[in-house]
């Protein structure tokens, strides 16, 4: 039976940020069991952001007050550089490769590194563009990629060379991380809505367009979100602040979601209600 009809998915409320990511974890593990490929990357990109927006939280409660240094700024461009080399080298592969093994192998090495573009992690503001490039280089360690990666003789030494950076980025930002604002929250805090919308969109759509005679797999995929919702449905009618979640383990934190939610509110306004996805996510761009 088709439980979850897919006008139902602009009604969702705006989760608390850790029922996001629990839900989308979720999510892209059952993609992958299904061999959804396209939603199991969007998920797990949506996840690394939304975890991206639990440490300026953290960052924010910590109440660390320096500017970046000249060293990390000058390390951000090199981190770019780098992470640009990289698309633009598995770019020439399948170009010169075109309709070969190596070239296809070029391909698939660019979605799984890059599922949105070399742009969506080099645009990112100075800490967020560190922890994903740091997934970035966790995700060409995976045991799926090692078959292609190993089709492609230079590709190593210039991950190598990323993760080197990178890490040299990432000790210049811990000795002057400067404190996210309230907007940069906000802003993350609608990303991750619009990458929560995205993703329902591609099981949708792959459902629609691939598998129209089999609603149960499309409901499986979204079932994880939309529990989310019920819970957070339930605690509105009980005129409570929906309650937050350990994204690992889906145990319930103490206190609300005040530590993980600008001004302590449940991610709507600031009167403290929840507002629909489709309200909160209206002018963001992902």
């Amino acid at each position: 039976m088709d439980i979850y009809r897919p006008a139902q998915l602009w009604k969702l409320y705006r989760l608390p940020v850790g029922r996001l990511v629990f839900a989308l974890e979720i999510m892209r593990a059952r993609a992958q069991e299904r061999g959804v490929s396209t939603v199991a990357n969007h998920a797990r990109f949506a996840a690394e952001q939304c975890r991206l927006l639990m440490s300026m939280h953290l960052r924010r409660d910590a109440g660390r007050r320096s500017m970046y240094s000249p060293e990390a700024r000058a390390l951000d461009t090199k981190v770019d550089n780098r992470a640009v080399g990289i698309d633009m080298y598995l770019s020439s592969q399948e170009r010169v490769y075109t309709g070969e093994e190596r070239g296809e192998a070029a391909t698939r090495l660019r979605w799984a590194l890059f599922p949105r573009g070399v742009g969506a992690v080099v645009n990112l503001p100075y800490a967020q563009e560190y922890a994903q490039v740091d997934a970035v280089l966790e995700r060409s360690r995976e045991d799926d990629l090692s078959e292609d990666i190993a089709l492609m003789p230079e590709l190593p030494s210039l991950l190598d060379g990323l993760a080197e950076a990178n890490r040299d980025y990432g000790e210049a930002l811990w000795e002057s991380e400067q404190v996210p604002s309230r907007h940069e929250v906000d802003q993350l805090r609608g990303r991750c809505d619009d990458l929560m919308a995205e993703t329902m969109a591609a099981i949708v759509t792959h459902y629609a367009l691939y598998a129209p005679d089999d609603p149960d797999g499309r409901s499986y995929l979204l079932e994880p979100l939309l529990t989310q919702n019920e819970a957070v449905r339930i605690a509105r009618r009980r005129r409570r602040v929906p309650p937050d979640i350990d994204p690992d383990t889906g145990d319930e934190i103490p206190g609300g979601e005040a530590p993980l939610d600008p001004g302590g509110d449940a991610g709507g306004g600031e009167s403290g209600e929840v507002e629909p996805v489709s309200a909160a996510a209206t002018g963001s761009g992902a």
